[in-house]
């Protein structure tokens, strides 16, 4: 074999696994419980107190108290890199406690968030004129993500293409 044909392999292997990068570190995703799915909780959340569990979604509230900061959810599945699918079907909503005080400028409203934290039961509160039953996970890692950028191809005249995202 040839230096290039051995290249060709490498290249390809160090561009597909550079662009997988999940966002909640190694340490906390050791500790998920991947049976603990959004589902199974949401219809008995007491049964999965203490499980860690790795969710995210479309913020629709987020309001502070003397106590905490609690944002409600709007759920949405995950893709490889911890990002909730846009446009994904949900399968309800879930509230995340934090300890302190976070600014609801910055968590505001549509903004997509994954987070990864302990099951701690449920709390129901008033959705519309009935009562809702939230699941709450009190977080240990979170990440805001920014806008979604759409990503570009250029061609150039003899020189090549180039993406970016």
């Amino acid at each position: 074999m040839t230096l290039c044909q051995l290249a060709w392999p490498v290249l390809v292997f160090l561009l597909t696994t550079g662009c997988i990068s999940p966002a909640i570190s190694r340490d906390v995703r050791n500790r998920v419980d991947p049976a603990a799915t959004f589902k199974a909780v949401f219809h008995d959340p007491d049964s999965q107190k203490g499980k860690i569990v790795l969710w995210g979604g479309e913020i629709i509230r987020t309001r502070n108290t003397k106590e905490a900061t609690w944002i409600e959810l709007l759920q949405h599945p995950l893709d490889g890199n911890d990002r909730p699918i846009h446009g994904a079907v949900s399968e309800g909503r879930f509230l995340i406690r934090h300890e302190g005080f976070l600014d609801p400028a910055v968590y505001g409203s549509r903004r997509e968030l994954t987070v990864a934290g302990e099951v701690q039961g449920r709390q129901t509160r008033t959705l519309d004129e009935a009562d809702y039953a939230y699941p709450v996970v009190a977080d240990q890692e979170m990440v805001l993500w920014g806008p979604r950028q759409e990503p570009t191809f250029h061609l150039g005249l003899g020189f090549g293409a180039t993406f970016s995202r």
